[in-house]
């Protein structure tokens, strides 16, 4: 191949890696914008139960398969790929729905990873995240839910090569910015606050690599873990 030839391979190369980076890079972004989603309640557990625990969130909720203790049932509202921004936009006609003993809220993370994409903004994201999920115990708490339970959000593990160069450190630390803001707000709330990333490391802080599926969602070593934390917090809740 002349010299010519091949600096026209490595420019179409270049060209073709840029594209794919900067549409990747849009998708995640479009996950902000405004969206309508649907109400579509998964239920486990006896019908029959005494008590109700409503879990909202993202995909954190959506592929959290564990079944309930007894005399609890619960309801999953989960959203994978979406903003807390427009999951609290339904949160509410679903707390009214179900009139939840408990609520449980686990979002954010798209909220964090696509900001952590933005070129400005990113404080602006993250503050209108943070908001979505106060708004969202305002209504859990107005629904007489007790207790209501906030899981704070976990940095990236690991995440796969090609995602390092698009990312760099930002993503894990929009995840960590946005969960202090959350747990700050859980807290001002007088919500309960489930920390999965303290729960997630050892004795020495590293993260227990058995625990996630892949850099952002939990195995099912992991939601064993999740769940009997929630279990342990719901002990004595059902009356």
């Amino acid at each position: 191949m002349s010299r010519p030839a091949a600096i026209l391979v490595v420019v179409i190369g270049l060209a073709a890696l840029a594209a794919t980076v900067l549409g990747y890079r849009a998708r995640k972004l479009a996950i902000l914008e405004p969206r309508q989603l649907d109400t579509a309640l998964v239920w486990t557990g006896q019908a029959g139960a005494p008590c109700t625990l409503l879990m909202i969130g993202d995909s954190q909720v959506a592929r959290w398969r564990t079944p309930p203790p007894p005399d609890w049932r619960i309801a999953r509202l989960g959203f994978p790929g979406e903003a807390a921004t427009n999951i609290a936009d339904v949160a509410s006609s679903a707390i009214r729905e179900v009139a939840p003993d408990a609520v449980l809220l686990a979002a954010g993370t798209n909220d964090a990873s696509a900001a952590a994409l933005q070129w400005s903004g990113r404080d602006r994201t993250l503050d209108r995240a943070a908001d979505a999920v106060a708004r969202m115990i305002v209504s859990a708490r107005t629904a007489g839910a007790n207790p209501v339970i906030v899981m704070t959000l976990v940095p990236p593990r690991d995440p796969a090569l090609w995602r390092r160069p698009i990312y760099g450190a930002r993503q894990a630390a929009t995840l960590t910015a946005l969960s202090g803001r959350i747990a700050e707000s859980a807290r001002s709330s007088k919500a309960e606050v489930l920390d999965a990333d303290a729960l997630a490391r050892d004795a020495r802080g590293r993260f227990r690599p058995e625990l996630r599926a892949d850099a952002l969602h939990w195995s099912p070593r992991g939601y064993e873990l999740l769940s009997a934390a929630l279990w342990h917090r719901l002990a004595g809740k059902c009356r």
